[in-house]
């Protein structure tokens, strides 16, 4: 017959099993505590920041209400003031390296200067651009954010994923994104970054 697994055999199976399903389902990046490995990466003259707020952006009339899902805290370009506010003004916010095949992510485009979102994927040599959104997509701070969900399995296994929110110029341009979910291999799965 058959040899019995002894405990530890199952104790260490069971150990397996469970490491490898905690190191893929991840918990989506909410922006409620930190950057979540995020890193601002503009630069050059017109290169500016993402910022983190929590509730809502500073300026009237522009940015969301609230986090999506209910969350309180989101990423978003601020463009009043000293920021990001002439046309051309953009932030990147970048990624780590992942391998992730799916990117899903919910944005908020509110406001009468909102400029363009656009998500690239570095493929080891250049920068890609694999979905844009330009002009208010919002007709409230209160109105529901918009969730995104791109298929990135054509590039390589090995990558980095940054949003790009660029002005068009005027104080009323905010962009917020929140909730970033990298999935690796099936649906269920998700990669830290």
């Amino acid at each position: 017959g058959q040899p019995i697994m002894t405990q530890l055999q199952k104790l260490i199976l069971i150990t397996s099993l469970l490491t490898s399903t905690i190191s893929m389902a991840t918990t989506p990046k909410h922006f409620e505590y930190s950057w979540e490995g995020f890193i601002n990466t503009a630069t050059g003259s017109q290169g500016e920041s993402f910022y983190r707020a929590q509730y809502y952006t500073p300026s009237s009339g522009t940015g969301p209400g609230g986090g999506a899902e209910g969350s309180q805290y989101f990423v978003f370009l601020e463009t009043s003031g000293s920021a990001a506010n002439g046309a051309g003004d953009y932030a990147m916010l970048q990624s780590g390296t992942t391998t992730a095949k799916v990117i899903s992510f919910y944005y908020h485009m509110y406001g009468a200067d909102i400029g363009t979102l656009a998500v690239e994927v570095y493929n080891g040599y250049a920068w890609e651009k694999v979905w844009e959104v330009s002009g208010q997509q919002q007709n409230s701070s209160n109105a529901a954010w918009v969730q995104q969900t791109l298929n990135i399995s054509n590039f390589t296994s090995s990558k980095k994923i940054r949003f790009v929110a660029t002005a068009i110029g005027g104080y009323r341009g905010d962009i917020a994104i929140d909730i970033l979910g990298l999935q690796i291999g099936r649906a269920s799965c998700r990669e830290r970054v």
